[in-house]
């Protein structure tokens, strides 16, 4: 990841210097901090105050931790997706380590997860599919993809390349 390019592009969109923390202080976040590039956004991309890009609200470090203990973060992190961002809808854009594929974007409908249940719409046949089960395998179902890699889906949502789709995902 080029932190050099995204820090610049940070404090432009945000009209602030990212904010570098330890490990330690990202500790509540682990053990996503594993893969490389979710710690390096987590450690030196966070703003103190958070800032909006592409029509949705990018979180800061607090924001973040405070997130997972509510709906549908409080489902999702325990199979290692954590929030980035939120759009006006309450819904969550979220990451997920790969393995060796890297980090992966997902858009999350604040509605489609519960403790034994997830549901979400199908856009393709205009319909809500309900799935029995907390699994990775429905949460997977349920997660629209936004990006395969992380720093250029941050490039265009800095950018404001992203506005459209992600309106488009809250209607």
């Amino acid at each position: 990841m080029n932190l050099g390019r995204l820090r610049a592009e940070i404090k432009r969109k945000a009209g602030a210097r990212p904010v570098t923390y330890t490990r330690e202080q990202l500790a509540p976040l682990e053990p996503t901090l594993e893969d490389p590039a979710i710690r390096e956004y987590l450690q030196h991309c966070l703003t103190e105050e958070g800032y909006g890009a592409s029509g949705v609200n990018v979180l800061d470090r607090e924001r973040i931790v405070d997130e997972l203990a509510a709906a549908p973060m409080e489902y999702l992190f325990p199979f290692d997706y954590v929030p980035i961002a939120t759009d006006v809808g309450g819904n969550f854009i979220v990451v997920h380590a790969w393995g060796d594929r890297g980090a992966k974007v997902w858009w999350a409908d604040h509605t489609g997860f519960s403790e034994d249940r997830v549901s979400y719409n199908d856009r393709v046949k205009g319909e809500w599919v309900y799935l029995t089960g907390l699994t990775v395998d429905n949460i997977g179902k349920a997660l629209v993809p936004l990006d395969t890699d992380l720093e250029h889906f941050l490039l265009a949502l800095l950018n404001d390349e992203l506005a459209e789709r992600l309106e488009a995902l809250d209607s």
